[in-house]
């Protein structure tokens, strides 16, 4: 990676975020922006490889600014201390979100993924498909819970189930939702960790504890808790074709 873009109106939490940028990567060029206005002439000027946009901006915000942006953008990092406010932006560019007062943990890990992604070509996002970044095991979705929004891994996740346009997304402490298609989450998730049991579920495959088959030979994944999945015939099939030695 080469060069960011940091959009902050607040001149002490652009200097941490440059501080902790330039401890990660001393050879990062970083540009600056304070408002929507710098920072869309800034985009529009240069080929920048992510931007660090804070949302809550003076003028036009950070999601404002995002809408009226035309793709393929570069990978977006939201920086801000409301993460409920930071819903809207995924799916118009944002692959990440950070919370002030910034870790620097959690920075390195984001960065360097974005790194990573940019390695590997897939960085990139189609402007005919926005949030359709693949998301792996480390990274964090945004699942609401009535007034609640939670930060959760994709790794933590034990099962997805739609109901209607809602997806409910069960995980260790809670339940969350978001209002997406069971087909477009299952093209986003790694087919690794992830299984599709039946039209209306996905589950975790390390969260079954065992496998076991009904009358009419179809499996059934039990988790540890009690709950049980039914598989459907074809997706019976399908699985067992995967894990056949």
């Amino acid at each position: 990676m080469k060069t960011v873009l940091l959009v902050e109106d607040e001149e002490y939490a652009m200097q941490d975020l440059n501080d902790i940028l330039c401890g990660i990567d001393p050879f990062l060029e970083i540009h600056t922006a304070k408002n929507a206005s710098e920072a869309i002439a800034a985009i529009a000027a240069n080929s920048y490889n992510a931007v660090f946009l804070d949302i809550e901006l003076p003028g036009m915000s950070g999601i404002e600014m995002l809408k009226s942006l035309q793709p393929p953008l570069p990978p977006v990092i939201l920086v801000t201390a409301h993460v409920m406010h930071a819903m809207d932006a995924f799916g118009l560019g944002a692959v990440e979100c950070l919370l002030k007062p910034l870790d620097e943990d959690n920075l390195r890990a984001v960065y360097q993924k974005i790194v990573k992604d940019h390695e590997e070509g897939l960085a990139e996002i189609p402007p005919t498909e926005p949030g359709s970044v693949f998301l792996g095991r480390n990274d964090h979705v945004l699942l609401r819970e009535e007034t609640t929004v939670h930060l959760v891994k994709v790794g933590c996740i034990s099962r997805l189930q739609s109901s209607g346009e809602t997806i409910h997304v069960f995980f260790p402490h809670g339940t969350g939702s978001i209002e997406k298609s069971l087909d477009e989450i299952e093209t986003r998730i790694d087919p690794k960790i992830f299984f599709r049991a039946n039209p209306t579920e996905i589950i975790k495959l390390l969260r079954v504890d065992r496998l076991k088959l009904t009358n009419n030979g179809n499996l059934v994944a039990q988790f540890l808790d009690g709950l049980e999945v039914c598989f459907d015939a074809d997706r019976s099939r399908i699985f067992e074709q995967m894990h056949r030695l």
